[in-house]
């Protein structure tokens, strides 16, 4: 709360004594009409004696309660003002704690939501990991079943081969046979041609003969019939070949690309704790930044807030050391008697010398206002001020003070 200054609670007893004061010089100088006997001695000069208007006197105590209440509005303006910036610094302080604690709570929350990610990603990775190890393993076991039934297939092909050695026994047997039977058909085609002549000799033969030509025939197509069969066994070996070798190349490549996809399975592995690392510094790095640029901003908020108070401080105490000062002007003033003859408008700068407690020590004229007796008596009002008034503050209290005086009025 804002509290008056001393002065401003002073001035009604300061009315009452000025008004008193000149009460009683109209009436001494009213009283003073029969001048008393005068001793014989040097020639003294007169004062001239200066009538004052009441009503002069009192338009200057309502000028001077007028100027009193603009100060105090103005101090009160002043005041109130250094309140509602203290208020508005306190609030944007406040505002400013708010935010820093909104953006830690959003750190924790993205930090959260990254863990979260992050532990999705590893179980995506785990999962994923898992089911190429199934697929290795299935790959394994297909390879296997591969395996064996190249072992199937190699031990049919050796049956086919012992199959194709039997029927191409068989086709030599059968060969020798032609061969016989073509020699035995010359020998009948011979025996025909001397059969001839004795043709009903030899019918029973010729039918026996032609029998025999039937039967040849048959084994003639039954060889021929073989021979196909074996060019198609033949050539059925030679697919089933080309199919186990066409087998062993997909396994191979096969094999080859299971290698290649657990190459690629590592790579993305590394590739990914890589990325894990780089995410992790980036991460850091980030959260690094923004914790030092946090604290830069707080730290230059509390800069301005420093410079804020010691600006408000300063006003403070220049508005203590004014009321202070003031207070040893009106008390000079107050004890201070305007010297006989002396014009309007004057004034001078006294020092003035004083030990704590307010005593006066000296009173020097600095600046002389021109007149002799004007420049004694602010000396001598100053003498008769002591103690001086101290401040409420003690460190505004100043052993040697400069002060203009100029009596209003």
């Amino acid at each position: 709360m804002s509290r008056e200054p001393l002065l401003i609670r002073l001035l009604p007893v300061v009315y009452a004594l000025l008004l008193h004061a000149v009460v009683a010089s109209v009436l001494v100088f009213k009283l003073g009409d029969t001048p008393p006997p005068v001793a014989a001695g040097p020639r003294v000069e007169p004062v001239e004696a200066v009538v004052i208007d009441e009503r002069q006197i009192t338009e200057e105590l309502e000028r001077i309660r007028q100027q009193d209440e603009q100060r105090r509005r103005n101090e009160r303006e002043r005041i109130e003002s250094l309140e509602r910036e203290a208020q508005s610094a306190h609030r944007r302080r406040t505002e400013e704690e708010r935010r820093l604690r909104e953006l830690e709570r959003m750190q924790r929350e993205r930090q959260r939501e990254y863990a979260a990610a992050e532990r999705e990603r590893e179980r995506k990775e785990a999962e994923r990991l898992a089911e190429l190890t199934r697929k290795r393993e299935s790959e394994a076991k297909r390879l296997e079943a591969l395996e064996q039934e190249k072992k199937v297939l190699a031990a049919r092909r050796a049956e086919e081969q012992k199959q194709l050695a039997l029927l191409e026994k068989e086709r030599r047997e059968e060969a020798d046979e032609k061969r016989r039977l073509e020699e035995q058909a010359q020998a009948a085609r011979a025996q025909q041609k001397r059969a001839e002549e004795a043709r009903r000799k030899a019918e029973t033969e010729k039918t026996k003969a032609d029998a025999e030509r039937k039967r040849i025939e048959v084994e003639k197509k039954k060889a021929e019939a073989e021979r196909q069969r074996i060019e198609v066994a033949k050539k059925k070996a030679e697919a089933e070949r080309q199919r186990i070798e066409a087998a062993k190349t997909k396994a191979e490549a096969e094999r080859k690309r299971i290698e290649a996809e657990k190459k690629k399975a590592e790579a993305e592995r590394q590739r990914i704790e890589a990325a894990k690392k780089k995410a992790e510094a980036e991460r850091k790095r980030i959260e690094t930044a923004r914790r030092k640029e946090a604290e830069r901003a707080f730290q230059e908020q509390i800069a301005r807030e420093a410079q804020q108070l010691d600006r408000e401080r300063l006003a403070l105490l220049d508005a203590g050391r004014f009321e202070y000062i003031a207070q040893i002007k009106d008390k000079i003033e107050r004890n201070w008697l305007r010297p006989p003859g002396t014009a309007e408008g004057l004034k001078c700068v006294v020092s003035v010398s004083q030990i704590p407690g307010g005593e006066v020590v000296q009173a020097e004229i600095r600046e002389s206002s021109g007149n002799i007796a004007f420049d004694r008596s602010v000396e001598e009002a100053v003498l008769r001020s002591s103690p001086l008034p101290v401040p409420k503050d003690p460190s505004l209290f100043d052993r040697n003070i400069v002060i203009t005086f100029e009596p209003e009025g």
